[in-house]
């Protein structure tokens, strides 16, 4: 069963149908993401997600995905920093499999090997998601900082349409000044690689202008994406006031103006740290909920009901920062169109 199809369910339908009106109303988390830890070999360009040495322990998350269950959640995804930093990933990509949970993973890609693939494999991971940031090695690895990481990172997305095809692949790609002008050759590599392969492009989510997009680039890009079949999502607008939003990093391009975020209610993000928040953006402008070591995730999720009546104001649309996210349009447009049925 997907999330889509649990939203279906009639109490659920209703509950979500009633958030506007009833913004305290509490329902199944559905989807979580569980960054593992801050720790990375890498040393990307427009990233800072390498904080130290911290990371949740397994017991930790083990007792997190009991909870997890509980509160009816479908899918989870594991990121870092570095996932297969962790020393015990595979214990924990087990347990989650076992719960019954779709478990998806992002990785760079350079610390897979044949064994690990395999291995992946075996425990039932649905999909993985690695990160390329060039057609060429020299523009891939000066934008993620190491040299050699662009031929691990390809000969891990060979590998894994050869012999992890159990396992959906999806490669993330950071759209900047330094390797905008290679999007259409690095599409034309991962298609060549396999036509199964799901392509998100990522503009970079920056507020300095030397990193961000001109506008030249994003009207250009925009014409090349119609032809890109292994796109997911429309990450460049369809319009000249769309290109300007992407320019000035306003990623969700006016999406949230006049369209709800459901996923205060629907999902949730655990930092390292252990630190609860209703997404990923609404951890750079809001303090944590609380922290699943020291209590439970029902009880912090019940205590969240500030920040949702926050979200849903006087004009009933979300905060400006949700202009710069562009990571749940997709989501949100499948829950909306169940909702509205």
């Amino acid at each position: 069963m997907d999330i889509y199809e649990r939203i279906s369910d009639p109490v659920i339908k209703e509950l979500v149908k009633r958030i506007h009106s009833t913004p305290d109303a509490e329902l199944p988390v559905l989807y979580a993401k569980i960054k593992l830890l801050w720790k990375c070999n890498l040393k990307c360009r427009f990233c800072s997600s390498d904080k130290g040495d911290v990371s949740l322990a397994a017991s930790t998350v083990f007792s997190l995905l009991d909870q997890l269950k509980s509160a009816g959640t479908v899918k989870v995804h594991f990121s870092g920093g570095e996932v297969f930093l962790h020393p015990d990933i595979f214990r924990i990509l087990e347990q989650a499999v076992s719960c019954g949970f779709q478990v998806n993973l992002t990785s760079n890609g350079t610390l897979l090997d044949k064994e690990k693939i395999k291995h992946l494999v075996a425990i039932g991971v649905h999909r993985i998601t690695l990160s390329l940031d060039g057609a060429v090695a020299s523009t891939h690895d000066a934008v993620r900082g190491v040299d050699g990481s662009y031929k691990k990172t390809v000969k891990s997305i060979r590998r894994i349409t050869e012999k992890g095809k159990k396992i959906r692949l999806g490669i993330n790609t950071v759209a900047c000044r330094a390797n905008w002008h290679e999007l259409d050759a690095i599409h034309n590599l991962l298609h060549s690689i396999s036509p199964r392969i799901g392509w998100r492009v990522i503009p970079v989510d920056s507020m300095e202008k030397r990193m961000r997009l001109p506008f030249d680039a994003v009207a250009r890009l925009a014409e090349q994406a119609k032809r890109w079949k292994l796109l997911s999502g429309n990450p460049f607008g369809s319009n000249e006031q769309e290109y300007r939003m992407v320019t000035k990093g306003l990623y969700a391009k006016g999406f949230y103006r006049s369209h709800s975020c459901y996923m205060p209610w629907l999902h949730s993000f655990i930092d390292p740290a252990g630190n609860v928040f209703s997404c990923c953006m609404s951890r750079s402008t809001s303090e944590p909920l609380g922290n699943i070591t020291t209590r439970r995730l029902t009880a912090i999720l019940g205590g969240g009901r500030s920040l949702k009546r926050k979200l849903y104001g006087a004009q009933g649309f979300p905060l400006r920062v949700c202009e710069r996210c562009d990571d749940f349009i997709e989501e949100n447009l499948a829950v909306a169109s169940v909702v509205d049925s």
